[in-house]
């Protein structure tokens, strides 16, 4: 028994000193969170089928990134697609100059990195792969694989399925050092298995904690204006909303008029017939120009896009950009939900 309690408490010892050595790094990168002063997000893209790349707006060139790539060579293809004219530079979260021999595949797992284009424009850049896991089924050995299959077989969710499969494996290689095990010993190597899957999830909620903390810091302002443009937009909308149904109601008063006071529903008969079809080739070409139907929603969709369009435009917001954040934010949100 004292045996058994000392190596319990060595082995706590030895990942408590680990857990304090890896989050170091975190500690240091939420410290020098406030000292950002860059809104502007950049995501690196991680598709299952191809190389990930970033790219900086939608019609921008997608810029691959090789598993050997390194800062320098990354430098030289922003020049060639013209993103940059002199130089790129690299910080770590604390504020430390990364050095351009440094390869970006080591950047893909830390919370993120700050990218410094001529000494103008200034990126803070997070991989997905660092904060999504939607992948890991596809990184799998073949023994982890057998055993998700088997997960899947009784309807169990993919990130369940992939935690057991990564548990039993782990599990089978402790066992297989030596060919008798006890049953404290036995249990001891579950607590260290289990152990060593808590700490990487308590790690990854905390990097998901920081990373959704800089990514709501980096969208307030932006995300009050916004709110301002669509206060405005909703108003300008509602003028137009009413403008159309003061036209529908003069028809309508226009035509009652003529009928029963004016003239006689002999002469408003064909006046009445074009009016109809007037609006029927309005309504038409409405539907043809904006892809939406000719309805009192249709138009305030229409409408209020259309204005809000213009006041981003107006401001000079990078929406885009917002859209990144807001996407990026979505997923962070929905992995703490499966970590939960």
């Amino acid at each position: 028994m004292r045996l058994l309690l000392s190596k319990n408490q060595s082995f706590s010892r030895t990942l408590l000193s680990q857990h304090q050595k890896k989050f170091s790094a975190l500690y240091s990168f939420e410290e020098s969170r406030p000292s950002l002063t860059s809104n502007k997000f950049l995501l690196i893209q991680n598709p299952i089928d191809t190389l990930p790349y970033i790219q900086f707006n939608q019609r921008g060139n997608k810029i691959q990134l090789n598993k050997d790539l390194s800062l320098a060579e990354l430098e030289k293809q922003l020049k060639q697609t013209g993103e940059i004219k002199n130089d790129a530079e690299f910080y770590a979260p604390d504020g430390a100059s990364i050095a351009k021999v440094s390869k970006v595949h080591h950047l893909l797992h830390i919370p993120y990195f700050v990218m410094r284009l001529d000494n103008i424009r200034e990126y803070n850049v997070m991989s997905e792969k660092s904060f999504s896991l939607r992948n890991k089924k596809f990184t799998l050995n073949v023994e982890e694989k057998s055993v998700y299959d088997a997960c899947k077989d009784l309807n169990m969710r993919d990130q369940k399925a992939v935690e057991i499969s990564r548990f039993l494996s782990k599990f089978q290689n402790q066992i297989q050092v030596k060919p008798e095990w006890s049953q404290n010993e036995i249990l001891i190597v579950i607590r260290e298995v289990l152990a060593t899957k808590a700490r990487n999830t308590k790690q990854e909620k905390e990097v998901l904690g920081l990373q959704l903390a800089l990514l709501k810091k980096q969208r307030e302002p932006t995300y009050k204006m916004i709110a301002e443009i669509e206060t405005q937009a909703e108003k300008q909308t509602h003028r137009v909303l009413l403008s159309f149904c003061s036209i529908f109601v003069t028809q309508f008063m226009l035509v009652q008029y003529g009928t029963y006071i004016a003239f006689s529903w002999d002469i408003m008969e064909p006046i009445t017939c074009g009016m109809t079809l007037g609006d029927a080739i309005c309504s038409y070409f409405f539907w043809l120009w904006s892809k939406k139907p000719y309805s009192i929603a249709g138009l305030k969709e229409f409408f209020f896009e259309r204005k809000k369009s213009k006041l981003i435009r107006r401001n000079n917001l990078d929406y885009d950009n917002f859209l990144k954040t807001e996407e990026a934010i979505q997923i962070i949100k929905n992995r703490l939900k499966e970590l939960e």
